[in-house]
């Protein structure tokens, strides 16, 4: 859904034909903005990734470093983390916690 011309549009359909047919006019500073918003909203986006993936990968290291090898079903629910939030909190309990079996209750709960 799509807002033009102050009216909302629910037909993508009818939207993408009306953008094919501003862009086919030529230079369109309409279209240059929504680009250019689209392309920043895909870098914001893109650094959360990387910082979320980094946040996973330092988590594995606390885990591997304090307690040995991460089992396989710890490692898949660290990779299944998204959120940058529980991950950073993740990392800070895992500096502390006293076991792995404690560390795997606190993960059942993120």
């Amino acid at each position: 859904m799509a807002v033009l011309a102050g009216r909302v549009i629910a037909d993508r359909a009818f939207l993408k034909q009306c953008i094919t047919e501003v862009e086919a006019m030529g230079d369109n500073w309409v279209i240059d903005w929504l680009e250019e918003r689209g392309a920043e909203k895909g870098r914001v986006e893109g650094r959360e990734q990387g910082r979320a993936q980094e946040a996973r990968y330092a988590l594995l290291r606390v885990i591997a470093r304090r307690f040995g090898e991460v089992p396989p079903d710890l490692r898949a629910q660290v990779e299944s983390l998204t959120a940058l939030d529980r991950l950073e909190w993740l990392h800070d309990e895992a500096v502390t916690c006293g076991s792995l079996a404690k560390l795997s209750e606190l993960l059942d709960r993120a």
